[in-house]
């Protein structure tokens, strides 16, 4: 079972996005603009499966641990 995808999101008047703290210059953001997720998307999605409850893992999630 995939995630669910996420609401657009609504700017807050005082609290800064992510996206706007990351430093794209870090080894970790560079790094993740070259693995293929999409591989791991496919390879691993039948290890996670949720038959009741709480939703699936994301594999990415996952693999993105598994690498720190």
């Amino acid at each position: 079972m995939k995630h669910r995808p996420r609401p657009p999101e609504q700017d807050d008047l005082l609290l800064p996005r992510l996206v706007d703290m990351i430093d794209p210059r870090h080894e970790l953001v560079k790094l993740a603009a070259l693995i293929d997720w999409e591989a791991f998307e496919r390879e691993w999605a039948g290890f996670f499966p949720s038959g009741k409850g709480r939703p699936a893992t994301v594999p990415r999630l996952v693999a993105g641990l598994l690498y720190l």
